[in-house]
């Protein structure tokens, strides 16, 4: 499992969680470090589409929002 950490370049308390397992790639989104929704499923070409692959990465820690 890996787990990559991407800021959103147009809210500074949202940060995107993307978590490849074997069998898939899932997308959380925490706002002020609490998540909303279940996260979905997806892919890099849909991960691409939205911007996501394009924002800023970051390690676990650098952030005060809890996560």
């Amino acid at each position: 499992m890996k787990r990559t950490y991407y800021l959103d370049k147009y809210n500074d308390k949202k940060i995107w969680e993307v978590t490849e397992l074997s069998h898939g790639i899932y997308l959380r989104q925490y706002i002020a470090g609490r998540q909303f929704g279940r996260g979905v499923r997806t892919n890099k070409t849909k991960l691409k589409d939205i911007g996501i692959i394009e924002m800023e990465v970051i390690k676990n820690g650098e952030t005060s929002l809890g996560i």
